[in-house]
């Protein structure tokens, strides 16, 4: 996840010559969170400890591409649709709200609108 991480953040503006890598990079940090909380919480930690979701919100900032901004809502759903652990979905949640809610709220009514599940935070939290 280090190395993913850096790179991402060497990426100065996405386009057709990097996207493919940034979405890639972005699904990749996404099953090392879910392999993480099953396995190795010190993905986890990482990822709350180097804000890696601010990464996430630069990227889509920098991007020039719907591609990227589906990868992202995608991305995110899976962090927080497939943790087993109550506690790893709180800290997400609670750990980046600043950077989180503000990103995630819109993808849930595009998800909504686009019938793709999605899990109620405030059931848990």
């Amino acid at each position: 996840m280090r190395y993913l991480t850096d790179q991402l953040q060497k990426v100065q503006i996405v386009n057709a010559v990097n996207k493919d890598f940034v979405v890639e990079a972005l699904r990749s940090i996404a099953e090392l969170i879910t392999y993480g909380d099953q396995h190795d919480a010190n993905f986890f930690e990482f990822f709350i400890e180097k804000q890696v979701m601010g990464e996430f919100v630069r990227i889509l900032k920098i991007s020039k591409t719907f591609t990227i901004s589906l990868q992202l809502l995608q991305t995110m759903s899976i962090m927080i649709q497939n943790p087993k652990s109550e506690h790893a979905i709180c800290k997400l949640v609670l750990k980046q709200k600043n950077v989180f809610m503000p990103f995630y709220i819109p993808g849930l009514i595009f998800n909504e609108l686009h019938s793709v599940k999605h899990l109620p935070l405030w059931k848990f939290c």
